[in-house]
């Protein structure tokens, strides 16, 4: 029944560990207890004692588990196989008082340390420049290492992540929104000379911006965390996210909470809302240009070296 269950909201799920995750859940706790008995015999006592432990250790798979369990029993009243839900209610279990754990992120004050500091590791160029990126525009790791050239226009340097039409395809906005950015002119000559450091054409073979020094494909998540967590270990480059709403609100002038959260694509609510149906276009494009001055210039660097990182990862 689970699998009947599994097999009509997987396409719903985003790729990857969205997708992964139930069927984790269902094989490593559910399936060895009660996944071989009829569902006629399953009772409510033994659910409970099921999950009653995974609350106290880990609330959060427990009750993705209690809701898995509860709508594979619901589907299966609908095909008449069960007339009872033995499912507990969430209030049965016990609750555990812990603190939100939060995505690792960098005082807006420290980007700039952080930029200089990369400027002394032997990540590949093509890491560096992703840092970067996300640094300037806010991006999740996920959109920027599949940023493709066809993405982006040289001409007016909007960047466009095209609109999330299916759940398989990654590097998408959250929203599901398409979202174009102008990005800062040294920004796009920075990509742009990557592309010519890697000896690419206009009809490259690899369509991504940000590529692998090892093969003909795109960074990974994994490639660009594991380089930041050299800088802090607790950090990720969703983290940046933070640090922008952060410098956004410390910088002279400072820039309005409504820009700031279009600026990172966010859900606004409230009053905010009716800024949703304003451009704000120039104003991000205008705070681009500002947390690029502020990360290269802040930190008394510049990008003049860009084309030594360019040929030395050529070179490798």
């Amino acid at each position: 029944m689970w699998k009947q269950w599994f097999a009509d909201v997987s396409p719903t799920l985003q790729k990857g560990p969205s997708r992964r995750r139930p069927q984790a859940i269902h094989e490593q706790h559910i399936s060895p207890v009660i996944g071989n008995r009829l569902l006629t015999e399953i009772r409510r006592r033994e659910i409970f004692d099921l999950l009653a432990p995974l609350f106290r250790e880990i609330p959060v798979t427990a009750g993705h588990a209690l809701g898995h369990i509860n709508k594979v029993f619901e589907l299966a009243i609908v095909k008449e196989l069960c007339e009872v839900n033995p499912t507990p209610p969430r209030g049965s279990f016990p609750k555990r008082v812990s603190k939100k754990k939060h995505h690792g992120t960098l005082a807006a004050s420290k980007m700039p340390e952080l930029w200089r500091w990369l400027q002394t590791t032997n990540a590949s160029a093509s890491v560096k420049a992703a840092i970067l990126t996300a640094m300037v525009t806010g991006h999740r790791v996920s959109v920027i290492v599949n940023a493709e050239w066809s993405h982006v226009d040289i001409s007016t340097r909007v960047w466009t992540v095209p609109e999330r039409d299916d759940k398989a395809t990654p590097g998408r906005m959250k929203s599901g929104r398409p979202y174009s950015l102008e990005l800062p002119k040294e920004l796009v000559e920075i990509l742009s000379a990557m592309k010519v450091g890697r000896g690419l054409g206009e009809s490259a073979v690899n369509q991504f911006i940000f590529a692998s020094p090892v093969k003909r494909s795109n960074l990974t998540p994994n490639a660009v965390l594991k380089v930041l967590k050299g800088f802090d270990p607790r950090l990720t480059t969703h983290g940046f996210r933070n640090s922008i709403k952060e410098f956004c609100r410390i910088t002279t002038p400072p820039i309005p909470d409504h820009v700031a959260d279009a600026f990172c694509d966010h859900s606004l609510k409230g009053l905010d809302a009716s800024y949703r149906r304003r451009d704000t276009s120039q104003e991000r494009a205008k705070l681009a240009e500002r947390l690029l001055d502020y990360v290269v210039r802040g930190g008394c660097a510049n990008l003049n070296n860009w084309d030594k990182w360019i040929f030395r990862a050529t070179a490798a």
